[in-house]
């Protein structure tokens, strides 16, 4: 998704300065078009995250992308009926709002200190600058299995 959108239209849409109601819709809705399991969603919402998007819609898409999934809707149309796909629509787009306004509200701080220029992944790692001689670094263990 983020190689296909440009970053400044990421950042003027889902942006921290970006409207908080106009930006959880056109995420909530764009994640519609995003066909990924549970799984596969987590790079994809990263990576609008690190290209910028505030912390509210990169959850928003997090959210929503797996539970309006057109194979798991049309499976929950065909065994369970078609009304019930309709409720698992509406009630992931309501409680996406939800989680992006309560991750927004909670997260908020920790985005502005951030800048988004300076969020960078290395090997086996996430790494951001807040000045010149201060450089924080997440390593994250690989999973065996």
């Amino acid at each position: 998704m983020v190689a296909f959108i440009p970053k400044e239209t990421i950042l003027r849409y889902l942006g921290i300065a970006a409207n908080r109601i106009r930006s959880f819709i056109i995420a909530a809705f764009a994640s519609f078009f995003v066909a990924a399991c549970s799984c596969t969603v987590i790079p994809v919402s990263a990576g609008v995250y690190f290209a910028g998007a505030s912390i509210g819609a990169a959850f928003i898409i997090l959210w929503v992308a797996p539970a309006t999934n057109v194979l798991a809707l049309t499976y929950t149309g065909a065994i369970i009926g078609w009304d019930m796909a309709l409720v698992r629509i509406l009630s992931a787009l309501l409680m996406a709002i939800v989680v992006g306004y309560v991750m927004t509200a909670f997260f908020f701080r920790e985005s502005l200190t951030i800048p988004v220029r300076s969020r960078r992944w290395v090997f086996g790692g996430l790494c951001w600058q807040r000045s010149r001689m201060h450089q924080k670094c997440i390593r994250l263990k690989p999973s065996h299995t």
